[in-house]
Parts: C-alpha cells; sequence; structure tokens
C-alpha cells in the first residue's frame, strides 16, 4: 500500500511539474508575441528616435515616452496584415498594458486563443463583439487577469488610491484617430451584478448610467458628465471573491 501511495504521488508530482513547465512556456511564447507586435506598432517611433539620437545625443532625455506617440493609420493597418481581427491598440502609461485589440464574431474565442489562432490561456486583450466603435457610446473591452504579470493584470494596480490619481489616462487607437480616455471610477464587483452596457436610447439614460458607476468608485473622481463623450470600459478578473470582476470606466477628451 505504501509502495502504491508513493508512485501515485509521484505521478501527481511529475504531472504538476509538467503543467507548471508548459505555462511557463506559454508565458514567455506571449510576451515574445507582444514583443513582437510592439516592434511593429512602434517601428516608425523607434527609427525617428534612432535619428534624433544619433543627431542629437541630448535629445534622449527629452524624447517622449511611447505612449504619447500614438497616431496614423499605418501602424493599425500594420498589425491588421497579421490578423484581421486586429481593431486598434491600447496603451495605459506607466503600466505594461500596451497590447493590440481583436474584435472577434463572439466574446469566447479569444478568452483561450491568441492573436495567431493558435490556444492560449492568455488569450487576447479583446473588444465585445457586439460593440461599433463608431456609434455606441460605450466600448467594452475585455482581457484576462494573468498572474505572471500579462494582459490586464496591471489594472489590478488601480485599487491604491495614489496610483489611481496619478495615472488616468487610457489611449485607444483605433487606426484613424488616437482618443484619451480619463478614468473616473473603479471598482469590484460580482460578475452576476455587472452592469456593461453598449448603448442607450437617450442622454438622461446615459447619464444615468455613468453617475451609477461613478458611484460604484472605490476612488472619487472630479469628471463630469459630458453627452457627447464616449465611454471606455474595461473588465477582468480579481480575486477578493468567487466570480469577481474588476471594472474601470473612462471617459473621453473633447
Amino acid at each position: 500500500m505504501r509502495t502504491l501511495i508513493l508512485i501515485i504521488s509521484i505521478v501527481i508530482l511529475i504531472l504538476s511539474l509538467y503543467q507548471i513547465g508548459q505555462y511557463l512556456i506559454s508565458a514567455q511564447d506571449t510576451k515574445g508575441l507582444y514583443r513582437d507586435m510592439a516592434g511593429i506598432y512602434y517601428e516608425d517611433v523607434a527609427n525617428s528616435e534612432a535619428q534624433e539620437d544619433k543627431e542629437n545625443p541630448q535629445s534622449s532625455d527629452d524624447a517622449k515616452s511611447h505612449s504619447d506617440n500614438h497616431g496614423g493609420n499605418s501602424r493599425v493597418d500594420r498589425l491588421r496584415e497579421i490578423n484581421p481581427d486586429i481593431i486598434g491598440w491600447i496603451t495605459i502609461p506607466d503600466t505594461k498594458i500596451g497590447y493590440p485589440v481583436v474584435k472577434g464574431k463572439d466574446n469566447d474565442y479569444y478568452l483561450n486563443h491568441n492573436l495567431l489562432g493558435n490556444i492560449d490561456r492568455h488569450g487576447a486583450i479583446f473588444m465585445d463583439y457586439r460593440n461599433d466603435p463608431l456609434e455606441d457610446e460605450n466600448i467594452i473591452i475585455y482581457g484576462h487577469h494573468m498572474k505572471d504579470g500579462t494582459m490586464f493584470k496591471d489594472l489590478m494596480r488601480y485599487k491604491k488610491r495614489d496610483f489611481y490619481e496619478d495615472n488616468t489616462s487610457i489611449y485607444l487607437d483605433m487606426g484613424d484617430k488616437v482618443t484619451e480616455y480619463i478614468i473616473f471610477s473603479v471598482y469590484i464587483s460580482r460578475a452576476s451584478n455587472v452592469d456593461l452596457a453598449l448603448s442607450f436610447h437617450d442622454k438622461e439614460e446615459y447619464e444615468r448610467y455613468f453617475t451609477e458607476v461613478k458611484g460604484k468608485s472605490l476612488h472619487p473622481s472630479d469628471v463630469e458628465f459630458a453627452e457627447n463623450s464616449q465611454m471606455l470600459t474595461l473588465a477582468t478578473c480579481t480575486y477578493e471573491e468567487k466570480d469577481a470582476r474588476f471594472i474601470v470606466h473612462a471617459l473621453a477628451v473633447k
């Protein structure tokens, strides 16, 4: 009996080590994929900064960060050549969040597939398939909270008020333009209680929604409702309780 228990324990240990190894390999592959994507997206910025540094070595101290150098239809177009589902690029300065945004035929596929269509527990950063970003008042983007620090893991930093107050901007490049959104609400909620509306019948309904989600925030905000400003909502898992979600709402700067 003891021999059987020992054998079972060894088998379980081997399987556990194998799974851990597979996860670590997958994590490295995912990080490599997104480094490649960032290299493609920021290629023109890197080239121009390298040229500036060559012409003026002191200019590197004054160079803008990548998060400030958005723009140009060609950047997102370059990524669409890799995957036509890529609809934009999201950046949150002072975090690791800088990813292509995809939009699939449903909200399931990119939960466990990466940008290349391969099975990947990291999934991808994806827009709600029902969204029409040119018409809807609220754009919703989902991403996993990965323990290796990738995807939307850094949204957890907004649980701390000092980080929230110092990092309120989100940039979304949709190819034709880059929009800055200012965060006004972050909160934790059970998935069953999360109301992520995409559009509203009128201004009054939109304003009520804005007021409702702002009232849920862990931190205060002086951002005021603006009828013609689009909302951006980011959603990911959090682990304070079973089936919990961490939600970030931001309003477009006009």
